[in-house]
């Protein structure tokens, strides 16, 4: 009975895995699609979830990187790279973003300012598939 037992938790243990797994690749899959990316693109900063404001960095191979942005939670939201001044303010309620933006090449910082409760899902993706650049 003692390996019964011992074969019925490692079964167990491997569906939760398997399911786990699962979940996490629709849970991306959902990610893209409420963030409107085409297939095919090459992702600097993979689609994720965060609450309230947020400082990303990194270092985009290309001369354009584009943002692809959603929020949700009421209030405003601004998102911009790093010492940009152009920046304004959006509506956080559904409200949706997508920016391509020049880059001199090196590492790129992105500011995201919103409400503290406000939710919202980002991804970076190189070159401008998603919009045209903002000058």
């Amino acid at each position: 009975m003692r390996g019964h037992r011992c074969f019925t938790a490692l079964t167990a243990a491997l569906l939760l895995t398997v399911a786990a797994t699962a979940c996490s690749a629709q849970r991306e899959a959902d990610l893209e699609e409420v963030l409107g990316i085409p297939p095919g693109v090459n992702y600097i900063v993979e689609p994720f979830r965060h609450t309230g404001d947020h400082t990303l960095s990194f270092t985009p191979p290309t001369e354009v990187f584009s943002v692809a942005f959603v929020c949700r939670g009421g209030g405003h939201y601004r998102i911009f790279p790093e010492g940009d001044e152009r920046s304004r303010l959006y509506t956080c309620d559904g409200g949706q973003f997508s920016g391509a933006y020049p880059t001199d090449g090196g590492p790129q910082t992105l500011r995201i300012d919103v409400e503290p409760d406000a939710t919202w899902q980002l991804a970076v993706v190189e070159d401008d598939p998603l919009v045209a650049k903002f000058h």
